[in-house]
């Protein structure tokens, strides 16, 4: 009812106008997502201190899709490389989540987007890749095929995406990393379709995603899951009246899930090699346009809460994703003013936009393998 009474309050106004009234406020989001770099953070993000490089990619591929890569770049830039770079750890390699903390696969993930958001040599130069490829191979849980998020860490889908997608960008995949992942990842599918963070547990949205990019990365998803059930799976997911995602069956809708599960639909088309679009692009946009933008700036989960630099990210980077849910220009659908509305584009497999992406790939070029799955994309 809540979802529906900001429609209204837009929708239903006698002089209501698409192009006027369904717009993105550039302006405000960018101005909230600055405040996170460049003042204090309230008390409220102690719990996030183990997390300082999610925050400040979040920040940053926000401001990407959103056009401000010129404040990125003269702004902040330079002091996030250096942030980031202790943040590494000498001996291994991987990314702590702030200065000497243990090495983590999901700050790891974090930190190297973000890097690779910013995209000059200085930045992609502070990833040791050496060292970086003997990380992984650390947390490379062999009995499974998937990952330890950490040194005698758990292991469940997110580690594996953080290291496929990790090592694919950096081109360091090697038989080692790849070895059982395919099963590992099946076993995490469930009788509902989609995957779960564990085998035996139940569907989400986030673990859906990391499981399909990962083997989406590598090329062989068609391999290995049943993708007619998550289909089926995924497109129960978007909500009839809200028009956006939830999570898992029976729960509410969440702006996070417009990545998290939207991202899903042109990995399919890919796998499939389909330019078919498999979702309903327009009301996933409302629902974002509609529901999630705070006037003051910043996006958020659903109406009554307050916006964060998660929920701004994700809800953008979904955004992105159903503006363009194909390879196929034919695919492009930008609800409101587009002048206005439409993003950076963003890569699917790794969540980074494609021009940062397609710099870091040249970047990176001879130094090994990357994953065959985005190789075939990209030259499609």
């Amino acid at each position: 009812m809540e979802v529906l009474r900001e429609f209204g309050a837009i929708l239903n106004q006698p002089d209501f106008d698409p192009s006027r009234h369904i717009v993105l406020n550039r302006k405000a989001h960018i101005e909230f997502l600055k405040r996170g770099l460049a003042e204090p953070l309230h008390a409220s993000y102690i719990s996030l201190e183990a997390s300082r490089p999610w925050i400040i990619f979040w920040i940053l591929h926000a401001l990407d899709l959103l056009g401000a890569r010129s404040l990125i770049e003269d702004e902040f830039a330079p002091g996030v490389i250096s942030f980031l770079s202790d943040c590494q750890d000498q001996e291994t390699g991987g990314f702590g989540g702030g200065p000497s903390q243990l090495p983590h696969l999901a700050t790891t993930y974090a930190a190297v987007a973000a890097l690779v958001t910013i995209g000059s040599d200085s930045a992609l130069s502070v990833i040791k890749v050496d060292k970086m490829r003997n990380f992984l191979h650390r947390m490379k849980d062999t009995s499974s095929g998937g990952f330890r998020m950490h040194e005698e860490g758990e292991t469940d889908v997110r580690g594996t995406y953080c290291a496929i997608a990790v090592a694919s960008i950096l081109q360091i995949l090697d038989d080692t990393m790849t070895d059982k992942v395919g099963e590992y990842v099946k076993s995490c599918q469930t009788y509902e379709g989609g995957i779960a963070g564990e085998p035996g547990m139940e569907a989400h949205g986030g673990y859906s995603y990391c499981g399909l990019a990962s083997l989406a990365i590598l090329g062989i998803a068609q391999d290995y899951l049943d993708l007619d059930a998550f289909l089926d799976w995924l497109c129960r997911r978007q909500m009839c009246y809200e028009g956006g995602f939830q999570g898992r069956a029976n729960k509410l809708v969440d702006s996070c899930y417009t990545f998290w599960q939207g991202a899903c639909f042109p990995l399919l088309s890919e796998i499939f090699r389909s330019d078919t679009v498999f979702v309903n692009q327009g009301p996933a946009q409302l629902y974002v346009l509609l529901a999630c933008q705070c006037p003051s700036g910043g996006l958020r989960d659903k109406p009554g809460k307050n916006p964060d630099f998660y929920h701004s990210c994700y809800s953008l980077s979904g955004l992105s994703v159903l503006q363009f849910c194909t390879n196929s220009e034919a695919s492009k659908f930008v609800i409101g003013d587009e002048n206005e509305n439409l993003l950076e584009r963003t890569c699917v497999y790794y969540n980074c936009c494609i021009d940062r992406v397609k710099i870091a790939r040249d970047f990176f070029q001879g130094g090994g393998q990357e994953g065959v799955g985005v190789t075939a994309a990209y030259n499609r």
